[in-house]
């Protein structure tokens, strides 16, 4: 009887293992559906379901993306199968919970997390990249100190220091929700110790501290902090390893900003030594290097940065409109108009993609008289389907854009109307 027995438990313990792989495999393939199939047959078969089945039902909302099931697998699983959740299962609801911005059912899950959690469960069970996703949901509802809480938690009761990812959601959270004190406060601690640089700064850290640097107005730092984590890496040997054509790019830029030519010439050159074979496909990255040029009143370097990159790709809207905004010598910008009439083709779809930059050109080549780019852009931009309704609506919301300042304002639509409204007798081009 004791051996028919155990071989009945262990049965059933086998059957469960294997249920349960089972179930998160299909769970990481995003296989809901299959997935909760599955769990109704293992209820049928009398398998003992646990927090386990819960945990990899909420990953397989992640995974798959159906983030607002989230809520009725929960009510189901705790409150009808009367499964219990452990703090895995909690960060899963947590994680899919902050994908919907339901910033309120996050902080009620943090708080029943901590009330039927305890630390050295909590401690046992939550890895690194645990923490990293608890982290990264609590900044997507932009809970900035929970999330500063949690790190403190993170570090000091389950001595957890982070890592490289652990600090880009960091950076990045601080960014996008502009708390650039306490962005600027992590960045100093990072860059100025050496066993900091190594420990956590990759390509995407230290892309996330340049860009954020940029947009706080603190551009002049770039360049010491640049100096700092190149030199300083790799335990004071230099750490070019760290610098991707990204973070090239980005300096390139700041360096522009701060009005530096010459730091400008030697990250260009620095980055056309290291990454030239990347570059030649990166319209991206030439942009950027045009701008720059552009900025510091640079016009040859930016011609011939351009005729450079011709060798390799072929120009797009954004790099002309760069060159015949940037540019502010007449001749030039002729020129320049000139490219944009050999290398753009399809008007009619960039119309959709790039209506702004369009009317931007056409306000250009009325300004010099380019007759041809005139007549193209003009049959582009009145086409029936950029106003239909524009002056109903702009009345409509006449208080609203006055409100905003429209002349500042960026958004290509509010343009479109006010264009509009200003010139309801018909108009005729310029040239």
């Amino acid at each position: 009887l004791v051996l028919y027995l155990s071989k009945a438990m262990a049965e059933l313990l086998h059957n469960k293992i294997h249920y349960d792989q089972q179930l998160m495999r299909l769970c990481k393939k995003g296989k809901l559906q299959g997935a909760t199939r599955l769990v109704r047959h293992m209820i049928r078969n009398k398998i003992e379901l646990s927090h386990y089945t819960l945990s990899a039902l909420l990953n397989g909302c992640i995974f798959s993306k159906k983030y607002h099931r989230y809520r009725s697998i929960w009510n189901h699983c705790v409150c009808v199968l009367d499964i219990t959740p452990n703090s895995i299962s909690y960060l899963y609801a947590i994680c899919a919970a902050s994908h919907c911005e339901d910033k309120q059912q996050v902080c009620q899950w943090m708080t029943a997390m901590k009330q039927h959690c305890t630390q050295s469960a909590i401690c046992m069970q939550m890895k690194q990249a645990h923490w990293n996703q608890l982290l990264d949901a609590l900044g997507r509802v932009n809970d900035i100190d929970g999330m500063l809480h949690e790190y403190e938690n993170m570090k000091r009761i389950f001595n957890m220091d982070g890592d490289n990812y652990t600090m880009s959601i960091l950076l990045n959270t601080f960014i996008r929700c502009q708390q650039f004190d306490h962005f600027e406060t992590l960045c100093m601690d990072i860059v100025y110790d050496r066993r900091s640089i190594s420990q956590y700064i990759d390509h995407y850290v230290f892309a996330a501290m340049i860009d954020g640097l940029i947009k706080c107005g603190k551009a002049h730092k770039v360049a010491s902090i640049w100096n700092a984590v190149m030199v300083n890496g790799n335990n004071g040997h230099e750490c070019a390893c760290i610098a991707d054509i990204n973070c090239y790019t980005l300096a390139i830029f700041a360096a522009s900003q701060c009005m530096d030519t010459h730091l400008v010439n030697v990250l260009v050159a620095e980055l056309k030594q290291r990454f030239m074979c990347q570059l030649k496909h990166d319209r991206k990255s030439w942009n950027k290097i045009l701008t720059a040029y552009g900025y510091l009143k640079e016009y040859e370097q930016m011609w011939l940065q351009y005729h450079e990159m011709k060798q390799f790709v072929t120009p797009d809207i954004q790099c002309l409109c760069i060159l015949c905004t940037l540019e502010e010598r007449k001749q030039f910008q002729m020129r320049a108009l000139s490219e944009t009439m050999q290398y753009i083709t399809n008007w009619s779809a960039l119309k959709h993609t790039h209506y702004g930059e369009l009317k931007g050109l056409y306000r250009i080549a009325v300004s010099v008289q380019h007759d041809a780019l005139c007549t193209t852009l003009w049959n582009i931009l009145q086409t029936e389907t950029q106003f239909t309704d524009v002056v109903a609506t702009f009345e409509h919301n006449a208080r609203w854009y006055e409100f905003n300042n429209v002349h500042k304002t960026e958004d290509a639509r509010v343009l479109r109307l006010v264009d509009k409204y200003m010139h309801r007798t018909e108009h005729k081009p310029d040239i």
